[in-house]
């Protein structure tokens, strides 16, 4: 009865805060996303870039109007393009709303029940330096002393819509088919591996070369596609990508089945060696300590010189601040190589709690980061057993939390959120912390025997269906 206890605890997973109209109306459910992108990495064109996403959906009753999410880029009204199985619907207006980003397409008649759809959306625009969303990041070349840019994304929590039309919500788990096409000096990676790449344009049928080359300024020759494998069903903020002329370097093929690649400009890949090591470690620790196997064939890791969050646990490409991910044996400190592992396990920890099992509405964020903050040290004290990290993340997150829970402005770790604009203010201690107590509070009344097998039962579950 143990382990029907800790699933019932384990159950709250699966609770959704129920729609609000902030929230879109569910009257379609995507499956999967073709999505076709071409980006100019060249600051005299001011990063010029094409798209189209192709979405195939399911209606789930019928209705005259489909909306989805889009922000920051301008969309051809005139070649949205709606099919069934047997005939063409026509898209009789297209609003914008700025308040939540919902793109709501008018249809001439009814969509049907259950029945399958392709929604097709070309857009353009042009990157901006940032820090979210589909963004320019630059670094200065230690040896050349000139600047360098790469493209990278982070798309956590609503900004995945800067990237593509998408429905960009937890809920909604799709399967992702990425195609990128850029400068052939820069390499392209991306949450798959390569499939293939190709001289020709893949956005041909909605943007030939004549139309992109007055933004781009140059030839079709100077560029590359790069399709990459279609995905696992994920949620849109896990979609990953970046467009960099980064080195990396491999980690030992024996430490993980999984390969592995640690990626970091020129002049710092001489202190990626600590990360390509402790990465394949945790990962191999985790797929037994779950009794479930990493369900990615490669595991992309990169230090992104620009990045606002200590990292993002992007499914099989995760993004990390530079001083998250490189640690420097004769210069960095002790407790910068306790902070690397430490993250590396929180975002390892996640490709299991937060992309396999997912949150169904952010209110729930403290499930994702309370169990990668818990397993983090988990993670850690297998691969560092003298650092003893079980112990002293437990003494020093319950004193982070005691500290900051006595406090006025401290808040439940489940909270509502009525506003998506108000979804950045729980990344915080107490649904990190607290959450990873109270993790590891069910640990010790249940006893890890009992708990490991409700989490297998758990992620079992979501392979067997979807959640």
């Amino acid at each position: 009865m143990g382990w029907c206890l800790a699933l019932f605890a384990l159950a709250v997973l699966q609770l959704s805060s129920g729609a609000g109209d902030y929230q879109l109306p569910a009257d379609v459910t995507p499956s999967h996303y073709d999505v076709k992108l071409a980006y100019d990495l060249d600051p005299a064109t001011n990063y010029s870039y094409f798209g189209v996403v192709d979405i195939m959906l399911v209606a789930n009753k019928p209705t005259s109007k489909i909306v989805l999410h889009a922000q920051d880029y301008s969309i051809v009204n005139e070649k949205i393009a709606l099919k069934g199985q047997n005939h063409q619907y026509r898209v009789m207006g297209v609003h914008l709303n700025d308040t939540y980003n919902f793109l709501t397409l008018d249809l001439d008649r009814p969509l049907k029940e259950d029945s399958i759809y392709k929604l097709t959306v070309p857009f353009y625009g042009n990157l901006q330096i940032g820090l979210d969303g589909v963004y320019i990041s630059s670094y200065v070349n230690k040896k050349s002393k000139k600047t360098e840019y790469l493209i990278a994304t982070q798309f956590e929590a609503t900004s995945a819509r800067k990237g593509f039309p998408c429905f960009d919500e937890p809920i909604y788990k799709s399967t992702f088919s990425i195609n990128i096409g850029h400068n052939k000096q820069f390499t392209a990676v991306s949450n798959m591996p390569l499939e293939a790449s190709s001289n020709e344009n893949s956005l041909e049928d909605y943007w030939p070369w004549e139309v992109m080359r007055k933004s781009f300024k140059k030839d079709s020759s100077d560029f590359v596609w790069d399709q990459f494998e279609k995905s696992v069903p994920m949620s849109t903020y896990l979609v990953a990508f970046v467009v960099s002329s980064f080195s990396y370097v491999d980690s030992p093929r024996e430490l993980s089945k999984a390969k592995f690649k640690i990626w970091a400009r020129d002049d710092a890949i001489d202190q990626t060696e600590y990360a390509a090591t402790i990465g394949p470690k945790v990962l191999t620790y985790f797929e037994k300590f779950f009794d479930v196997p990493f369900p990615l064939p490669k595991q992309d890791m990169f230090a992104i010189p620009d990045f606002s969050a200590g990292a993002m646990e992007n499914w099989g490409l995760i993004t990390y601040r530079e001083t998250a991910l490189l640690y420097d044996k004769d210069q960095s400190s002790f407790v910068n190589k306790e902070r690397v592992a430490e993250v590396i396990a929180h975002e390892l920890a996640h490709q299991w709690f937060g992309n396999l099992v997912t949150m169904k509405w952010w209110s729930d964020l403290w499930l994702n980061e309370g169990f990668a903050t818990f397993m983090a040290s988990v993670g850690t004290d297998e691969v560092e057993p003298s650092w003893s990290a079980r112990q002293s993340h437990a003494v020093s997150n319950a004193m982070t939390v005691l500290t900051l829970d006595s406090l006025e402005s401290s808040h439940p770790v489940s909270v509502a959120i009525d506003n998506p604009s108000r979804i950045s203010e729980i990344f915080d201690a107490i649904s990190y912390l607290k959450g990873a107590a109270l993790i590891r509070m069910m640990t010790m009344f249940l006893g890890e025997d009992v708990f490991r097998q409700a989490l297998h039962k758990t992620l079992n579950k979501t392979i067997c269906g979807r959640s």
